[in-house]
């Protein structure tokens, strides 16, 4: 079912019907004398392939979109839209998911396919220098990334992202395709997969602007409604002067004091699965902003919703929720020559890198050398666990976050083809990465 142009439509078999202008509960013809401009359109959608069964209809720019089994096509109308000037065109010949509707964003059109054991999603669009329509597969570069079929997809155009949910029955899962384009030049993209901790897997989701609501299976049985920002605000949690806290199922809690038992109570509204752990920080209310609450002796109450910390610690709100690992997997250093080829022949030693970053409290470099399981982990600081803390600093904190901006270089020393480098950040602190360069040494094998 779809609305088009002021009428209410309808898809069966390979025949798209719609009803009268302006009255969805008409799909009759008003007259038999004479066929009006206003009249139910009914039309027959064919393929070269043969039977052609209709599964999503979305309206696109001035034309309707239906993706089908063995293709999608164009349902054009000109100069308006009635029965005698309605047509359908083939435009490709792509597979198309019976289960997910394809979503507009911006100019594109995204639909996925389910072919195998892995999805992949095509983009659509209309150049207009060849009025013509393409869709290319933007998962052409990470074929494997998303496993199976898809569940459920959305788009935020505040954002200008996209969300898939498999439909594996495991923990939640996210994979968001996020693009930016200028005019009609696409500038940047990047596929991100996120784990969602707490909640089984996605069921259902819909994004207005930049907001995104997913529906996902409680550990407890039945669903819950979870709620991600995409643009963070200070509004939104008022919990901090200068920064955001990131966690999963993040809230911001008033805890209460109970004088009988010498307890302190923090009260949730949805339950914590066995195994799981939780974060708890203050917030601007204390001496100490930032700072982890000590919770090593708290013990879970009232079926894992109310987490009970001996003594009062009711000075200021705090923040609970779950932390999550920010990994950022670095794409392999390629040596390029003239006109931004890349040279394949010969070896690429990577000596070092250096990761500029800004607004940074902690991050990680992982080195992971391939073939011999050895990971080196090295910690952005000349000693220690980077704190962006800097001696004679007049906002020098000790348990506290700090936040510098700046770049650190890493050893790397490993072959380009056998080494990966991560940059890890596993604090609910944010660290916004602006680039890396890499320097070391080629030998190329070639003769001349």
């Amino acid at each position: 079912m779809f609305k088009h142009r002021d009428r209410l439509g309808f898809l069966a078999g390979e025949n798209v019907l719609m009803s009268e202008v302006s009255d969805p509960f008409n799909l009759w013809r008003t007259s038999v004398t004479q066929v009006l401009d206003a009249d139910p359109i009914d039309v027959s959608v064919s393929g070269s392939n043969g039977v052609t069964t209709l599964y999503h209809a979305v309206p696109f720019q001035s034309a309707l979109f239906l993706a089908a089994a063995g293709g999608q096509f164009l349902l054009t109308a000109e100069p308006y839209l009635a029965a005698k000037n309605v047509k359908s065109d083939p435009v490709n010949s792509y597979s198309s998911s019976p289960y997910i509707r394809p979503k507009l964003m911006g100019e594109s059109l995204y639909f996925t396919e389910d072919s195998g054991a892995y999805a992949s999603v095509r983009e659509y669009f209309i150049d207009d220098l060849s009025v013509t329509g393409d869709a290319a597969d933007v998962t052409a570069h990470v074929p494997k990334l998303m496993p199976g079929r898809m569940r459920a997809m959305a788009s935020a155009s505040g954002a200008d992202c996209v969300f898939f949910a498999p439909d594996e029955p495991t923990d939640a899962q996210l994979y968001v395709y996020f693009v930016r384009w200028i005019g009609d030049e696409k500038q940047q993209s990047a596929w991100t997969r996120w784990s969602i901790s707490g909640v089984g897997r996605i069921v259902h989701m819909h994004a207005i602007n930049d907001v995104l609501y997913a529906v996902a299976e409680a550990p407890g049985g039945g669903c819950e409604l979870l709620k991600f920002r995409m643009v963070l605000n200070q509004h939104d949690t008022d919990a901090t002067g200068d920064y955001n806290f990131l966690l999963d199922r993040m809230l911001v809690v008033q805890p209460t004091y109970q004088q009988f038992g010498n307890e302190t109570w923090i009260d949730l509204p949805y339950i914590v699965p066995d195994g799981m752990t939780v974060t708890v920080l203050k917030t601007d209310d204390w001496q100490d902003p930032g700072a982890y609450l000590d919770i090593t002796k708290a013990r879970w109450d009232n079926a894992r919703t109310r987490l009970a910390l001996p003594g009062n610690h009711t000075e200021g709100r705090v923040v609970v929720g779950m932390d999550y690992e920010h990994r950022l997997t670095l794409t392999k250093p390629i040596v390029r020559g003239g006109q931004n080829q890349a040279v394949l022949v010969g070896r690429t030693q990577v000596r070092d890198i250096e990761v500029a970053y800004k607004d940074g409290a902690y991050f990680e470099l992982e080195v992971e050398q391939h073939g011999n399981g050895r990971v080196e982990t090295y910690v952005a600081s000349h000693s220690g666990a980077y704190t962006a803390r800097v001696l004679n600093d007049s906002v020098f904190r000790t348990s506290a976050p700090t936040f510098h901006s700046g770049s650190r270089r890493f050893p790397v020393l490993g072959d380009a083809n056998s080494v990966r480098m991560h940059l890890v950040n596993r604090l609910p602190f944010q660290c916004w990465f602006q680039s890396a360069q890499w320097r070391g040494m080629f030998v190329s094998r070639s003769r001349v």
